[in-house]
């Protein structure tokens, strides 16, 4: 959790510089998921909140954490997402540290679209437990955040901007895809995320 701690240092920095933005909004995440008798790939809803500031005339950084709750469960030895519904599962906090290297590109319009890259890191952690669904905790801490399972570098692109001299809106689409957790389905927990986001000039 090491990570975690460094990126909660570089958010809360961002409120002593100059050229910083600061930004809040809601995404839309699709979770790939194969296994046939567990619940549909989710489609969730997620807060994300982040910093942004400019390397050069193209380039800006654009930190962001990204929270949502699902409910997962073990099936047939694998980790999967379950309904709501189902009598033995764990809610599960996602916490996504998303670090973006956005790269703008120059058409001189009112929207201004950009392309980024970024290391994305994704930590779940067990929260409230149903039925039999606690035996589970320990495996499903070490399944996701064990043995590198956290890294899902992501690649996208989105559009901003500005509403007023304080105020800019943002669209953005992310594919994420995770390096090292083991898959039936070289598409399982593919994250897919696209939101809307207004950031303030500090």
């Amino acid at each position: 959790m090491r990570l975690f701690g460094i990126f909660i240092l570089m958010l809360v920095s961002t409120l002593s510089f100059s050229q910083w933005q600061i930004g809040a909004g809601l995404n839309s995440v699709y979770i790939h998921n194969s296994h046939e008798d567990s619940a549909p790939s989710p489609l969730l809803t997620a807060f994300d909140v982040y910093g942004n500031r400019p390397i050069n005339e193209y380039v800006v950084f654009e930190p962001h954490m990204i929270f949502w709750i699902n409910d997962y469960s073990n099936i047939d030895n694998r980790t999967v997402p379950v309904e709501i519904e189902y009598k033995d599962a764990i809610s599960v906090l996602t916490v996504m540290l998303d670090p973006q290297f956005l790269y703008h590109i120059d058409l001189k319009t009112v929207i201004k679209p950009y392309l980024f890259l970024s290391p994305a890191f994704v930590f779940r952690i067990p929260l409230i437990s149903y039925g039999e669904g606690e035996k589970y905790r320990s495996s499903l801490f070490t399944n996701f955040n064990g043995s590198g399972h956290f890294l899902y570098p992501g690649v996208g692109f989105g559009f901003e901007s500005e509403i007023s001299n304080k105020w800019d809106i943002e669209s953005q689409f992310a594919i994420y895809y995770p390096l090292l957790i083991s898959k039936v389905d070289p598409f399982d927990n593919l994250t897919i995320k696209c939101g809307i986001s207004f950031k303030y000039n500090i």
